[in-house]
């Protein structure tokens, strides 16, 4: 299907960026709202197609889109999921929390532990089987085909999925729907597109006309920024109360690309990494809590 309308705006107009994704013999555009801004693919893949990007081989080699080494199983996102949860303390220390895009429960397990009552959403049986096997209950499919009463929630909580959602804002106001007055949402999501090197990299494209295939699948519909994601909360009704930008080290990031982007990549990374420290500013995750009034 053809990107139409932007799911923030509903604007019509898109400009072409200088990258794309070959899936299934096609090419799908990363491409920009002329109205709002916001980054998405066109066309967008339809549902099928994106209920088959997430079996059993994205939770073994893929579930960091190439950004960091290691499968769901490994304990790569255990500090972060500490951090989240002290995040959520702060601001709601108990009630019950859903987890949309739950994967295998791995972040549910350890807010269980601290108190919560939890629930998952997850579109993949392998991770729902996975988080089932932990006591967890997870219904498994799309968010709005699990219709929960409004207010059913206290906490709700978005880690790496928000960019993989074909309707982003659409899933945020279900979201808001479901939270109740005084309940807290939290997203974990990348901001690749705001890095030094994505910047030049697209830039350089631009310039030479030339485009660059992408070299995964199109896991990430659109590509974020903290403006932009403080935007769609907004826009759904939360009130954004706290913004924590990151960066991923670079002795631990994993670079793509021909060897020329390789260079040019870790030799941007290591001032990109000390700016966004300092500043930040372009880093490649952010980290933002929101309340509904």
């Amino acid at each position: 299907m053809v990107q139409e309308k932007c799911d923030y705006c509903s604007g019509g107009r898109f400009r072409r960026l200088p990258y794309y994704y070959m899936f299934k013999g096609d090419r799908i555009y990363g491409v920009r709202c002329e109205a709002c801004g916001l980054i998405t693919v066109s066309p967008m893949p339809g549902k099928d197609d994106l209920s088959s990007l997430y079996g059993e081989d994205y939770f073994q080699g893929d579930y960091h889109c190439g950004h960091r080494e290691g499968a769901y199983e490994d304990e790569s996102f255990s500090e972060e999921h500490t951090r989240i949860l002290d995040g959520f303390k702060a601001l709601k220390p108990a009630g019950m929390m859903l987890e949309v895009g739950a994967a295998g429960g791995k972040f549910l397990v350890k807010a269980r532990e601290q108190g919560y009552g939890v629930m998952g959403v997850e579109v993949s049986p392998e991770a729902c089987s996975i988080a089932r096997s932990l006591g967890l209950e997870h219904f498994c499919g799309e968010l709005d085909d699990a219709r929960f009463p409004d207010g059913n929630f206290d906490l709700v909580y978005l880690g790496d999925v928000l960019e993989h959602l074909p309707k982003p804002f659409s899933t945020l106001r279900e979201i808001y729907r479901i939270t109740a007055p005084g309940g807290v949402v939290g997203l974990s999501c990348p901001t690749n597109i705001g890095l030094l090197s994505s910047r030049v990299g697209l830039s350089v494209y631009a310039l030479l006309g030339k485009e660059r295939v992408a070299p995964l699948p199109p896991y990430h519909l659109y590509e974020f920024t903290p403006a932009s994601l403080k935007a769609l909360l907004t826009g759904a009704g939360f009130k954004v109360a706290a913004v924590k930008a990151d960066i991923i080290p670079p002795w631990r990031i994993r670079l793509r690309g021909s060897l020329m982007e390789k260079a040019m990549k870790a030799a941007l990374h290591w001032p990109n990494y000390l700016i966004t420290r300092s500043t930040g500013l372009m880093g490649d995750r952010v980290t933002i809590f929101a309340s509904k009034p």
